[in-house]
C-alpha cells in the first residue's frame, strides 16, 4: 500500500510538472491554446509586464516543471526531504499560478491538494525505512 501511494504521489507531481511546461511554451509562443492564450499582463491584467516578461514568466514556469519532475524522483527514491520539496515547489507553484490568475487557477487547486498530502507522504517515508 505504501508503495502504491508513493507512487501514485510522485505521478501526480510529474503530471502537474509537465502541466507547468504549457506555461513556458505559451509565454514563448510555442504554443497556442484557446484556455491558455498568449498574453503580456500578468494579476489578471492588472500589469502588463510586455513580451520580454512574459518570457521570463514563462522561463519561472519551465523550472517549476522541471522542479516538479525532480521532486517526483526525490519521492520514489525515497529521498528523506521529498515531503520538503513538495511543500517547497508547491508553494511556488502557487506563487505563480497567481501570477498569471485566472489562466493558472486549476493549478493552485492542484497545489494546495499536493501540500496537503505532504503529512501522507510523510508518514510513508517514515514507514518504509
Amino acid at each position: 500500500m505504501l508503495f502504491f501511494i508513493r507512487w501514485l504521489a510522485a505521478a501526480a507531481l510529474a503530471a502537474h510538472g509537465i502541466a507547468h511546461a504549457a506555461g513556458f511554451a505559451v509565454a514563448w509562443r510555442l504554443m497556442a491554446s484557446p484556455d491558455l492564450p498568449y498574453h503580456t499582463t500578468v494579476f489578471n491584467g492588472r500589469l502588463d509586464v510586455g513580451d520580454t516578461g512574459m518570457r521570463l514568466v514563462g522561463l519561472a514556469w519551465l523550472v517549476a516543471a522541471f522542479a516538479f519532475v525532480m521532486t517526483a524522483w526525490l519521492l520514489l527514491s525515497r529521498h528523506q526531504g521529498a515531503p520538503a520539496f513538495v511543500i517547497f515547489v508547491a508553494l511556488a507553484s502557487l506563487v505563480l499560478c497567481a501570477v498569471e490568475w485566472p489562466f493558472a487557477r486549476v493549478g493552485l487547486f492542484i497545489d494546495l491538494a499536493l501540500i496537503l498530502t505532504v503529512p501522507v507522504l510523510t508518514w510513508t517515508a517514515a514507514s518504509s525505512r
